[in-house]
């Protein structure tokens, strides 16, 4: 089946929570002494039955998803400790299809962060890559007290003192996708949270560096693109007394009763008109699972690469998710821990990062889900792609 046609039946065809159509219901009607094992999202939920004939007996184990398995995290290296707690994410605005424009969702809202699950420690190594919003690093796995197996690699990704709230619109995407659709572990790494701290003081400056917010302050004394610490400011570095705007940061009527408001949608956050403070600054990170080399033009001769690509789209447009800005960069081989999508019954090799430009559709809501559908996939290949 060419990936026209599958994306066509996908979009019109009711999907279940196993990404299969008409998802079967397990009968209470069984042979005796039988058990079934099913999986459901938004959570993790395994529930074994034992089918009796006369009762039905349920035992019904929640198993937190990835993003909730740590609400402590601590991060070392031969030059700081770093001592950070879960934070809320940022969730977005709705995007509308039909009217191109964003549009203000009280369904749209962001989790409360675990208070009282596992603590991570992590050794951070050397620096793979820097962007936009901040730097990734690899890091080794010292220490975890969750009842989950996780690699004994992780990356860690540091926003730049003034893209905290950046990063936090990402990690919703993550959350989104860990705890209602099936991407997580699949055309995604595995996300094991948001975390942020008050920078210590003793980070601050030293004394061969400049205050930490002035605009020359590289963490050495060479003006090296490479800073002492991961969240400190890069040459290239501008606009460095506020965040990048985000396409949904428009301005709505004022909520009628803004204190009344208990649902934590955008109007509502505390990222929301957050900026950052060179009198308190704040550190930002997100944990995920490493995966491997990005994207190549020599990856892009190989025909069973391209399909690939083309399946693992798919399954973001099912759940609704744009990416916005899709290039060679943002994909890479995927973790040896991916697991088996639900949907192509296959093991993607490749998975998709970078996700602070994304943007959301409410598929079930919107009139056009054929248009709307089109609407996210980006152009594969293409110029945008290969920038």
């Amino acid at each position: 089946m060419n990936s026209g046609r599958l994306r066509d039946n996908l979009l019109c065809n009711p999907i279940g929570g196993n990404g299969t159509k008409n998802s079967a219901q397990p009968t209470p009607y069984a042979r005796d002494n039988s058990t079934t094992h099913v999986c459901v999202s938004p959570l993790t939920v395994t529930v074994m039955v034992s089918l009796m004939l006369t009762p039905l007996h349920l035992t019904i184990l929640i198993v937190p998803s990835s993003f909730s398995l740590f609400s402590a995290l601590t991060v070392t290296s031969d030059l700081f400790r770093l001592d950070l707690a879960r934070s809320e994410t940022f969730p977005a605005n709705r995007f509308h299809t039909d009217k191109k424009a964003y549009w203000r969702d009280r369904q749209f809202v962001a989790l409360p962060p675990p208070t009282e699950a596992a603590r991570l420690e992590l050794e951070l190594g050397k620096e793979l890559g820097a962007g936009g919003t901040g730097v990734v690093h690899t890091a080794r796995v010292v220490n975890q007290n969750s009842n989950a197996t996780i690699p004994s690699q992780v990356v860690v990704k540091f926003a730049r003192l003034n893209h905290c709230r950046n990063l936090a619109r990402e990690a919703w995407i993550y959350e989104r996708m860990a705890n209602l659709t099936e991407l997580n572990g699949t055309v995604v790494p595995h996300c094991y949270g948001f975390f942020t701290a008050k920078l210590p003081e003793c980070y601050w400056t030293s004394s061969d560096d400049d205050d930490v917010y002035g605009y020359d302050y590289l963490g050495n004394n060479d003006h090296s693109s490479h800073p002492k610490y991961p969240w400190m400011f890069r040459s290239y570095d501008e606009n460095r007394d506020c965040d990048d705007t985000l396409d949904d940061d428009r301005l709505f009527a004022p909520l009628e009763d803004p204190e009344g408001e208990k649902r934590r949608f955008k109007d509502q956050s505390p990222w929301n008109k957050w900026i950052p403070d060179p009198n308190d600054p704040l550190i930002a990170v997100l944990v995920m699972d490493k995966g491997g080399p990005a994207y190549t033009l020599e990856d892009e001769q190989d025909r069973d690469v391209r399909w690939d690509i083309e399946l693992l789209l798919q399954d973001f447009q099912l759940a609704g998710i744009g990416h916005g800005d899709f290039r060679m960069c943002n994909l890479v081989r995927a973790p040896p821990q991916t697991t088996m999508c639900s949907f192509h019954k296959v093991v993607h090799q490749w998975n998709v990062i970078d996700f602070n430009r994304s943007w959301v559709v409410d598929l079930k809501r919107e009139k056009r889900r054929n248009y709307a559908a089109a609407l996210i996939k980006p152009m594969y290949p293409g110029s945008y792609f290969h920038n």
